[in-house]
């Protein structure tokens, strides 16, 4: 819930506290501290827990939200907006986005994403690496820094180099290492050895490619929703994506069952790449450079 809060929050506040042509690069800076954290944070919280117990965990854990709530106290807002303007209504931003079709096309877009993608770390991954191949749980804990590495790569090049690139070729790249992940999975069990040193570096890609769309994307919805929307909007995306994971994560975990992680993994790559091209194919984005 607190991590929810803080990414509505977080999202919202970029537009009026960044300028716009720094607000895609002040994203980049923020997911390379997010996906650096989260490779680290596991290693120091084991260290401390071990030299000096839970009661110092649960305190560090503490300390860092007031940290937090003291560093926001000192930002300073150029827009006030009225009370009555930030009312939270769900339904206000639902009708906003219905209204605009870029916004419309881009959110279904996400919740594809979410629908069919985010399984894979909890379904189609351990079924390919533990269940198929049978690697130990080190190999398979490898997969995940691979993507947090490709992630902080991409987030990194995003900060230093911003450039305009298509998101469009971001999210069909997904798709296409989603379709050859499943391939290789599914035809090189003789040699898992080279099965796992491609998927790993797959792996790496993933968070590359996923990252070249999660930053944009975020950058573009933050210059194109009005401020008075944003918390409206962002609160929905997060609600969205919320729902569409764990009904992703079921459609894929009966899907695998029926035809095997690797074919299922594969499969859910090409239902990515075709509804994407039928969706930007009816969108009047092809009109955008971004895109």
């Amino acid at each position: 819930m607190n991590s929810s809060c803080f990414n509505v929050a977080s999202n919202s506040i970029f537009a009026r506290i960044f300028a716009v042509e720094t607000i895609e690069k002040a994203n980049g800076w923020k997911s390379t501290v997010d996906n650096l954290t989260s490779v680290l944070a596991p290693v120091f919280g084991t260290f401390i827990y071990a030299g000096f117990g839970l009661n110092i965990v649960i305190l560090l854990n503490a300390f860092s939200f007031l940290i937090s709530f003291l560093f926001l106290t000192k930002i300073s807002y150029p827009e006030t907006i009225s009370a009555k303007r930030t009312r939270l209504s769900l339904s206000d931003g639902l009708r906003y986005i219905t209204k605009n079709q870029e916004l419309k096309t881009l959110f279904i877009a996400f919740m594809l994403l979410n629908f069919l993608v985010m399984p894979t770390a909890n379904v189609f991954a351990p079924g390919i690496l533990k269940i198929d191949y049978h690697f130990s749980d080190v190999l398979y804990g490898l997969t995940s820094t691979a993507v947090c590495l490709g992630a902080i790569l991409s987030s990194l090049a995003i900060s230093l180099h911003p450039k305009r690139e298509k998101i469009t070729v971001f999210f069909y790249m997904q798709g296409a290492l989603m379709i050859v992940s499943g391939v290789l999975a599914y035809g090189l069990h003789a040699t898992p050895g080279l099965f796992y040193w491609l998927y790993l570096m797959l792996c790496g890609l993933s968070g590359y490619f996923s990252t070249k769309v999660n930053i944009p994307l975020m950058a573009y919805f933050q210059k194109q929703v009005p401020a008075h929307q944003q918390t409206r909007f962002f609160s929905l995306l997060t609600l969205s994506a919320n729902l569409m994971s764990p009904c992703g994560t079921l459609y894929a975990g009966t899907l695998c069952n029926q035809i095997g992680s690797s074919l299922a993994y594969a499969g859910n790559g090409l239902l990515l790449v075709l509804v994407l091209h039928f969706l930007f194919r009816k969108s009047s984005l092809k009109n955008n450079a971004l895109f």
